[in-house]
């Protein structure tokens, strides 16, 4: 698993290709969770070994284990549905240990704009026009 592993490291660019990947130390361990963006599909390494790996529903996905006498937890959860983005906290025996958040759409940046002018608005007038017909339909 780690030669597959090696292949789909992080380049320094999230994309829904690469998908987003998050990077820990922890003394000699590397700890890397990799979540990818269109399936839901979460893997979490220790050491270049997968242990644990689950496509996840919801927006926040979690990933418990121990290691060396710790209790280890990862959590990913979804910021922002516009932005893109993803939070993933690292914790230690309970405690947060490290957190990383990354975005497909840096906030302010120009795809940013456009999908603030069209979603929104769009959301805003599938509302209005499912009023509008019901308000029809009651009629």
């Amino acid at each position: 698993m780690a030669a597959q592993r090696a292949n789909l490291k992080d380049n320094g660019e999230t994309s829904i290709r690469n998908g987003f990947w998050f990077y820990f130390n922890d003394g000699d361990d590397q700890i890397v969770a990799h979540g990818c963006g269109h399936s839901g599909k979460e893997t979490v390494y220790l050491n270049d070994k997968v242990i644990s790996s689950k496509r996840v529903w919801g927006l926040t996905g979690l990933h418990p284990f121990r290691h060396n006498g710790h209790h280890y937890r990862i959590k990913m959860r979804v910021c922002s549905v516009l932005n893109h983005s993803i939070e993933c906290q690292l914790e230690r025996d309970h405690q947060p240990f490290a957190r990383q958040v990354k975005a497909l759409v840096e906030p302010g940046s120009p795809s940013q704009g456009v999908s603030q002018y069209l979603v929104k608005p769009a959301a805003f007038g599938l509302i209005v026009g499912a009023g509008a017909m019901l308000g029809y339909i009651a009629i």
